[in-house]
Parts: C-alpha cells; sequence; structure tokens
C-alpha cells in the first residue's frame, strides 16, 4: 500500500525563525520557530501535546489560511504535442580522453570511440528540418550541439547552425545555439564567431591544473590546462555575451565550495559541477559540503551577486514557479519536449542515451517521433515509485532516468543514497527560498530570469595550480 505524502514540513532555521513548506502547492511561509515546531506537531498528527493558547492558534491558523489560498498546481498533461530542443551528438571523436566520458560506459551497444565518423550535413540539415517540422506553435527552439568535441567538425558545425537560423527566421521562430567544447579548440576565431552569431559557449574544466589533469588529458597523453585556462581567459576578456558558463564533474576530495569560488574568480556566473556516475552508482555530495555550498551561495545571493549554481538554482526555480515548471513534474524534458540525436541521425530520448539501441526512437530523416512513440520514455513525479509520496517530489521531479538506468534501477527507478542527499539539499533550498522572498525578491526574480552578474575576474586565479588559496588554513 502506498503511504500518503505529508502535505506540510517544517524546516528550522536561524534566529528563532522556521520555514514551513506545502508539498503539493510548494507553498512557502517562515515565521516563529516555537509556532511553526508547534504546527508540524498537529498540522497532520493528533494533538498529542499541550494545546497552543488562543493567541498562537490565531496565529497558526493565519499561516495555514495562506499557504491553503495557494491554488495546488495542475499536473502537466503526459501529451505534449512539440519537441523544442534537440542535443545533437554531432560527433563522439575528442581530442581529449576524460576517464568518465559517459560515450564510453560498457552499457553503449557502441562506444563513442568506435563510431568511425561525425555528423554529415545532410544528416545536420534533416535534424534542423525535423524540429522545425514538429514545432507547431512554439516560437522558441533550442540546439545544443554535444560531443566528442563538437568543434572537431567546426566547419559542417558553422553551416548547420546557419542553416538552422534561417529556416527558424523563415517559420517565425527563434532558434537558440549553444555548443559544449572542451575549451582546447576555443581560439579567437571561435570567441568571435560565438559572439557574433549569438551562440552561446559551454566549457568544461574540473578545476585548476591538479584537479583537472587527474582524470583529463589530451589522446596523446599531455596535459590539457594550460591551454583550456588560456582560452578560458580569452573568453572572459573578449566576450560580451552576458552569461559565461562552465561545467565541471566532481573529482574526488574536491571542496566544493572551493572549487565555486574558484570559477567566480575566472569570471564565470552559471557554474555547474556535477557528480559523476556509471554502471556502479552514482557519486553524492556529503551533508557538510552542501550545507556549505549552500551557505557561500546565499551570501552571493544576498549581497545581490546572482549566479547559477547547481543543483540549487534549478530547485529554487521550481518552488518559484510553483508547479508550472516541467522539472517539477519530471526529472528533465527527456522525451518529452527533448531529445538526443547522434552523428548518424539516430533518434533518443536524450543525449545520454546515444548508442543504446534499446532505447532508439527514430530517424531524423524521417522526422521526429510522435508523443505516442515517445511516451514510454517520460513519467511524472507523481506516478513513479516511492517518488509519489515523498515530500519532495515536486522540487525534485525525480531521478535522471540515464543515472537510474545506467546503476542498473530501471528507467523510471530510484537510488537512495541520491535521493537522501537531494532531499537534504531541497531542504536547505526551501529555508534560501523563504530567506530571499523575504530579504531580496529582486534577487529571486532574477535568479529566475537568469539575469546574472558579470563578476570581476581575479586575473591571479588563472595562475592557480590547485585550490589552497580558497581553503581555510588549519586551526
Amino acid at each position: 500500500m502506498t503511504q500518503a505524502p505529508q502535505r506540510r514540513m517544517v524546516f528550522p532555521g536561524t534566529r528563532n525563525s522556521a520555514t514551513i513548506y506545502d508539498t503539493d502547492t510548494l507553498g512557502i511561509a517562515s515565521g516563529s520557530a516555537a509556532l511553526l515546531d508547534k504546527a508540524a506537531r498537529y498540522a497532520d498528527a493528533g494533538h498529542l501535546e499541550a494545546p497552543l493558547t488562543d493567541d498562537e492558534l490565531a496565529a497558526l491558523h493565519r499561516v495555514h489560511d495562506a499557504l491553503d489560498r495557494l491554488e495546488a498546481p495542475s499536473p502537466l498533461t503526459n501529451d505534449p504535442a512539440a519537441v523544442t530542443r534537440l542535443n545533437v551528438g554531432n560527433t563522439y571523436h575528442c581530442n581529449m580522453g576524460c576517464t568518465y566520458c559517459y560515450n564510453e560506459l560498457d552499457i553503449k551497444d557502441r562506444k563513442g570511440s568506435e563510431v568511425p565518423a561525425g555528423m554529415s550535413l545532410e544528416t545536420a540539415r534533416a535534424t534542423v528540418d525535423a524540429l522545425i517540422a514538429q514545432s507547431g506553435t512554439e516560437r522558441t527552439l533550442s540546439m545544443i550541439f554535444i560531443g566528442g568535441e563538437p568543434l572537431l567538425e567546426r566547419p559542417v558545425l558553422v553551416e548547420t547552425i546557419d542553416y538552422a537560423r534561417e529556416r527558424a527566421a523563415a517559420h517565425g521562430k527563434r532558434m537558440n545555439v549553444s555548443v559544449y567544447t572542451n575549451g582546447t579548440m576555443m581560439n579567437p576565431a571561435v570567441i568571435r564567431w560565438a559572439d557574433e552569431n549569438e551562440v552561446s559557449l559551454v566549457v568544461s574544466l574540473d578545476g585548476p591544473p591538479v584537479l583537472n589533469t587527474r582524470r583529463v588529458y589530451l589522446t596523446s597523453g599531455a596535459p590539457t590546462s594550460a591551454a583550456v585556462l588560456r582560452n578560458m581567459r580569452r573568453l572572459v576578456r573578449d566576450s560580451t555575451q552576458d552569461i559565461l558558463r562552465v561545467r565541471a564533474v566532481a573529482t574526488e576530495g574536491a571542496n566544493l565550495v572551493a572549487l565555486h569560488k574558484y570559477f567566480l574568480d575566472l569570471g564565470f556566473n552559471e557554474i555547474h559541477v556535477q557528480p559523476m556516475y556509471d554502471e556502479h552508482g552514482i557519486d553524492t555530495v556529503s551533508e557538510e559540503d552542501s550545507i556549505g555550498l549552500l551557505e557561500w551561495y546565499r551570501e552571493n545571493l544576498l549581497a545581490g551577486t546572482v549566479l547559477s549554481v547547481l543543483p540549487f538554482e534549478g530547485f529554487l526555480e521550481r518552488l518559484m514557479w510553483r508547479g508550472k515548471a516541467v522539472a517539477s513534474w519530471y526529472p528533465c524534458s527527456a522525451g518529452r519536449s527533448a531529445l538526443g540525436v547522434g552523428p548518424d541521425g539516430k533518434v533518443y530520448p536524450c543525449h545520454h542515451f546515444l548508442e543504446e539501441t534499446d532505447f532508439e526512437l527514430g530517424d531524423v530523416r524521417k522526422g521526429l517521433p510522435i508523443v505516442e512513440v515517445r511516451k514510454p520514455f517520460f513519467q511524472r513525479v507523481d506516478e513513479r515509485e516511492p517518488c509519489r509520496s515523498c515530500w519532495a517530489r515536486h522540487a525534485c521531479g525525480g531521478e535522471c532516468y540515464h543515472r537510474a538506468h545506467a546503476a542498473g534501477a530501471g528507467y523510471t527507478g530510484v537510488l537512495p543514497q541520491t535521493c537522501r542527499s537531494r532531499k537534504s539539499m531541497i531542504g536547505l533550498t526551501i529555508e534560501l527560498f523563504a530567506d530571499l522572498a523575504q530579504h531580496r525578491p529582486d534577487v529571486l526574480r532574477r535568479v529566475v530570469m537568469k539575469d546574472y552578474s558579470r563578476p570581476e575576474p581575479n586575473w591571479a586565479a588563472y595562475d592557480y595550480p590547485d585550490l589552497s588559496p580558497y581553503l581555510a588554513a588549519p586551526a
């Protein structure tokens, strides 16, 4: 028998305050810790302890009435008509040999290194045409080019993006474009091209050289950090784009707060550090690291420095949109409104499933799969077990389909250790949301609108060999 989800959660805060969270409406209220502690005791359980005074009851009713007036978000249908984003693996070729590359996982039927060629121009154009053909009334579309290293196929990449923009404009649509890169080929000409054509470059770097060279190296065996950092310095110095984006895989023993401080000093304002995962599971973030990172993020936001830091920004967005975000009901848009496309034009639920034949959904030359074909590959969080009874379900959205599949938990399965870590981080983010709503609502709006601050770089950081400048000296 499925356990009914807890309706109200109370999180103790600081300075004798606490936050109450409605799991159905995503409503949040803060107030006296003593009062909200009583709310926790009485909201779902019986009156097991001393009754509240008349004044306390009145105050408690005001809190609950405010939450009750918030209409619960309507569940999203499982029948979206249009795909609006394609994650395009235009090549698996790469000049690096990262030991954690998901294109080389043993669950792949064909590893990326075994695929002989990148995407042809004919297939690339068919990919663009397929996206536009089924987009219906949607006006904003996205193409995200991943690798391998997409810039190794630069001539076809450039021509594909030009074609995508022309075709989108001819249909009255806008085509947003991002290109992931390991940074080695991000020379001044590429940076100028990206700025002139509104292409967002997303740079991968695991940290300063001591961290980055643990698992990231050129296929020749040579280290990569010097070339990547030189090109990142150019990007930060010369780019006119408002959002500068960096991605990292957390390496063992890395201090997360120090790593984020490092990336901020480099001049980046969208900092996404992901755990490594493979067939054996997913690395989890310790509670100590979570608390430290959130406190650093809180300090920056309250001071008016608006950054994107995962996973906290995603949780804030879901809370802000009050159930209207797709990610409040699903772990992501995979299969629902986004798909992955391999170099040969084969279509998958997302780019992580490329070259896994059990998840092939079609071929772009025949158009994108209709929703009836896609439907088995996305499921609402309130239909997943045990997610449907979890208090954090709408702030979480559920486990990543590919991470669950790769770890042997099934396509819509869960990873208990990851669940525990995520619920801890969601609870901390709810408190942060209440703080921002009370003290810096302007910052909260900027986070959701992705109106990030453009930090002043600390150019000396580009020469740091490790994270020691950001670590407190031992007592």
